[in-house]
C-alpha cells in the first residue's frame, strides 16, 4: 500500500511540474518569426512606377500573433483598398510572400534594415460601407521601407 501511495504522489508531482512548465512558457515565442515583423517607415511608394508621396513617412507595424500570421496597423492609410488602417496577414507556402486581408498576395525582399513590398492589386469592385464606397486602386505597387527606430 505504501508503494502505491508513493507512486501516486510521484505521478501527481510529475504532472504538476509539466503543467507548471507549460503554463509558464513564453506565449509570444513562435516556431518561426517572420523577418518582416516589426515597425517600418515608408520611404517611397510607387503605383505603376509613379511615386505616391501621400504614403511617404507613414508607419507600418506588423505583428505576429501565431505561427501562421498576425495583424498589421498602418497609421493614416490613404487607401483602404491597399492597406487598411488595421488588418490581418497570413503566411503563404511560397518563399518571401504573405497574404494581406485574404485579398492581396505580397512579395517582399529584405536586406538588413530595408524591406521592400511588391504586389499587384486586381480589385475590381469597390468596398462599400453604409452606401459610401471607397475608391478602387488597381495596379502594381511597390513600398520601400526602413526599420523604424526612435
Amino acid at each position: 500500500m505504501l508503494k502505491k501511495t508513493r507512486l501516486i504522489v510521484k505521478l501527481i508531482s510529475f504532472f504538476l511540474s509539466i503543467s507548471w512548465t507549460i503554463s509558464c512558457s513564453d506565449s509570444n515565442e513562435f516556431e518561426i518569426k517572420e523577418p518582416f515583423v516589426g515597425k517600418w517607415i515608408i520611404l517611397d511608394a510607387y503605383y505603376d512606377d509613379v511615386s505616391q508621396t501621400n504614403w511617404k513617412g507613414l508607419l507600418i507595424e506588423i505583428e505576429q500573433t501565431n505561427n501562421l500570421g498576425g495583424i498589421y496597423i498602418v497609421t493614416n492609410s490613404p487607401y483602404d483598398s491597399i492597406w487598411k488602417n488595421m488588418g490581418s496577414w497570413n503566411k503563404l507556402d511560397s518563399a518571401n510572400t504573405f497574404n494581406l486581408d485574404n485579398m492581396l498576395n505580397i512579395t517582399y525582399g529584405i536586406n538588413n534594415d530595408k524591406l521592400d513590398l511588391f504586389f499587384l492589386s486586381l480589385l475590381t469592385n469597390p468596398t462599400c460601407y453604409d452606401s459610401i464606397c471607397l475608391p478602387v486602386v488597381r495596379g502594381q505597387w511597390c513600398f520601400k521601407t526602413e526599420k523604424y527606430s526612435l
